[in-house]
């Protein structure tokens, strides 16, 4: 079953929303071609007259047909869709000579018949007067792609009524819009002057890795602290004055905010550049190439990091984390994975690397249910409610880019504030709640429904201002979206001076946020190495950071203000999987997770696991919560790396979760919907309770992590991380830390499989 977007019609539609898209595409595959065909005329029957009689013993199909609106082979329709065709049309409209797009090709397991597409398809292209600028085939994620290039002329048959032999070969799955990742370049507004910049110098190997657009490696802020590896030489045809998203990026990882002031990590920063200044746009953006395939382009970017290439040593075989602050604007989420997102997945299970990915930017207007002109009228609570309400009702067009929908990757949406301080500005208003949802953050969820974004960062706060003309009855507002003025977020910037810096916003962001504390977790990842050498093996690095990243997140105020713009929503499930559309575990605090106070005791395990074996860990139950009426607290963290497989429709090898098969504590469970909260590869849940329990000596609480297959054979160990903090409030006089401390010290914190 693959989930697409189906427009409502008179036949089918929710009956809660009848505008609302719904869901569902069933592809039926079978290596008999005869008894497919059998289904098709069984079909064709059945529609022509429902009361027919199929035939002796094939009457239940009639119950699968009453359900279905349509039963065919894979034909033109489904290689090219209508959102292409229009896309097409508008261009050649608009004087196209040529168009650029992607021919995704059924993948073969056998060598030979993945040949024989190259070669049929290279002909069909060329006999529409096209050619193909680039193909690559990656068996491991069953890709087979080619970028063409065909003529004005070649694209009018494709939209023809005869399909052409190209929209009829059996070779052909799928014909999408060329993948393109881009970053709006600067638009010349005044800089404002970084006048103090510490002088601190990097050491060390790079822990992370960029791939973005080139950054001014000799600004004040970056000078030294990257390395920048460019083996395609884009740097002469790349102008200092355009080096805007990288430079910015690597601003936020290298230093965070600017107005934060906060101490710059200690080591460099390895950046491949994988966006180019676009001499077709205008204004200029930073674009991938349009000659190459993106997926190649990253993987040979990866590949290059941990591998090299023949005679060149790995560029940064210490790399953990690679930051991916772009996405596909043309790859909207629509329940099929992109290639670029099972590419990322591939990648982090082979190398051990954690991709953290920015879920996507859409700046739509917004339409708020006040009079026009009344807007400056209402209190801050009454403008944030209206506008909440406006964006819950306008984001069907906000679903995540690829990749963020990547199974294994960390995807990272934006909260809605920053460190800046700003003067109020009349008629420019900052309408949601600071550290709310940033109406610019595109949501999810992900693919079967796992939650994604499965956190939130600042990502900077915008403006908004009234349009000149509005109904009556309307506010019609447009973001302030591209000005270099706070508020947002202060970054560096190609420079006139000793070093400019201007206020951005989005969920790159938010995303270089999170990458700046994976580094800083890689740091007290070392420093519990080294009072524990065996303890933590590096191996586990990548899912032990991706686990504390999100360790700390909660949903704070989110779930309020999702559910009162929703209040038609009134299913305790269905409540916490909207919440979760929206913010997945909520606005991270890794601060928090990466420390421990009296009343709040960290513990680290990591381990292994094979298929229908699973591993307790023990928590000790501290002495002080004997027969205490005090609210306790149990946060739970299990993060891995799943073997994809791309050939089976669950995609997720590996399936694993945690539960709590020995609760002395007597918790319930505080955020998220049991079933989604173990559907990806991040499992995130908060306990509570308050009663007075009885805690005798020793006693623990025990945590279950469990191990099924999930999609076709599990054949091999699958590394996991597991955070697990108990707390009670601050301030509490409880000593929690001290005596879990004391009763867990002599272990070694690395998990062995056990019987489920």
């Amino acid at each position: 079953m693959i989930e697409a977007q189906v427009e409502p019609d008179e036949d089918f539609y929710s009956t809660q929303d009848a505008d609302k898209a719904l869901s569902g595409k069933l592809f039926l595959m079978g290596s008999n071609r005869q008894a497919l065909e059998e289904v098709v005329r069984l079909w064709e029957l059945y529609r022509s007259e429902p009361t027919s009689d199929l035939g002796k013993g094939l009457s239940a199909w009639k119950g699968l047909f009453l359900h279905l609106k349509e039963v065919r082979f894979w034909g033109p329709q489904d290689r090219l869709g209508d959102e292409l065709r229009q896309a097409w049309r508008f261009r050649l409209e608009t004087g196209a000579a040529s168009l650029k797009f992607e021919i995704e090709a059924w993948c073969f397991s056998s060598p030979v018949k993945n040949t024989a597409s190259s070669t049929e398809v290279r002909a069909l292209v060329g006999e529409l007067g096209g050619r193909v600028l680039d193909e690559r085939l990656i068996l491991d994620i069953a890709y087979h792609g080619f970028l063409v290039e065909v003529p004005a002329q070649g694209v009018h048959l494709l939209l023809g009524a005869a399909a052409p032999p190209l929209l009829r070969s059996e070779r052909v799955m799928f014909m999408r819009p060329r993948g393109q990742a881009s970053a709006r370049a600067g638009d010349g507004a005044a800089r404002l002057p970084d006048l103090a910049v510490p002088q601190q110098r990097v050491s060390g190997a790079p822990v992370v890795a960029m791939l973005d657009g080139l950054p001014l490696a000799n600004h004040a802020r970056l000078q030294g602290r990257l390395i920048v590896d460019d083996p395609d030489q884009w740097a002469e045809a790349y102008p200092a004055a355009e080096r805007v998203h990288g430079t910015a990026m690597a601003s936020l990882i290298a230093w965070g905010e600017l107005d934060a002031a906060g101490a710059p990590l200690s080591a460099p920063i390895y950046v491949r550049p994988i966006l180019r200044p676009d001499p077709n746009s205008n204004p200029r953006e930073e674009c991938t190439p349009d000659d190459r395939l993106l997926v190649d382009l990253v993987h040979v970017a990866v590949r290059r990091i941990f591998e090299g290439a023949p005679g060149v040593p790995p560029a940064a075989p210490t790399v953990r984390v690679i930051n991916l602050s772009v996405g596909d604007r043309y790859r909207p989420f629509a329940g099929d994975l992109s290639p670029w997102a099972r590419l990322l997945d591939w990648l982090s299970y082979k190398y051990k690397v954690l991709f953290v990915v920015s879920s996507g930017n859409r700046a739509d207007d917004l339409v708020l249910n006040v009079a026009r002109e009344s807007l400056q009228n209402l209190t801050r609570e009454a403008q944030a409610s209206a506008s909440m309400l406006a964006l819950v009702q306008q984001d069907m067009h906000r679903r995540l880019l690829a990749p963020a929908e990547s199974v294994n990757a960390l995807t990272v949406g934006a909260s809605y504030s920053d460190g800046s301080t700003f003067a109020t500005v009349p008629g420019r208003y900052a309408l949601f709640p600071e550290y709310g949802i940033a109406p610019y953050s595109c949501i999810g969820p992900g693919f079967r429904r796992a939650i994604k974004p499965e956190i939130l960062l600042p990502g900077g706060r915008a403006l908004y201002r009234e349009r000149p003309v509005s109904p009556p009855a309307e506010t019609h507002l447009s973001g302030v979206w591209h000005t270099p003025q706070p508020p947002g977020q202060r970054v560096a910037v190609p420079m006139d001076a000793a070093g400019d810096t201007i206020y951005t916003r989005g969920t790159s962001n938010a995303a270089a946020l999170a990458t700046r504390w994976a580094a800083q977790t890689f740091g007290v990842l070392e420093a519990l190495r080294a009072g524990n050498p065996n303890g933590l093996p590096s191996r586990y690095d990548a899912v032990m950071i991706k686990a504390l990243l999100a360790h700390g997140a909660s949903l704070g105020n989110i779930e309020d203000q999702v559910l009162a713009a929703r209040p038609d929503v009134v299913h305790w499930h269905a409540q916490r999987r909207l919440v979760s559309r929206y913010a997945g575990y909520g606005v991270a605090d890794v601060d928090r997770a990466l420390t421990c106070t009296e009343q709040r005791a960290t513990m680290l395990g990591v381990g292994e696991l094979r298929n229908e074996k699973a591993w307790e860990f023990r928590v000790p139950v501290p002495e002080a919560l004997n027969a205490t009426l005090v609210k306790r607290r149990l946060t739970v963290t299990l993060s891995w790396f799943t073997p994809p497989n791309a050939r089976h429709s669950k995609y997720r090898t590996a399936r694993l979760w945690v539960d709590l098969p020995d609760d002395p504590l007597r918790l319930t469970r505080l955020e998220g919907e049991a079933r989604q909260l173990q559907l990806g590869t991040l499992q995130h849940e908060t306990f509570e309770g308050e009663g007075a329990v009885p805690v005798i000596p020793g006693q623990n609480l025990v945590i279950r992590v469990n191990c099924l297959a999930d999609a076709g054979r599990l054949d091999n160990p699958v590394e996991f991380a597991l955070c697990v903090s108990l707390e009670v409030a601050e301030g509490v006089a409880l000593p929690i830390y001290e005596q879990v401390r004391a009763r867990i010290t002599p272990r070694v914190a690395v998990g062995v499989e056990a019987s489920r």
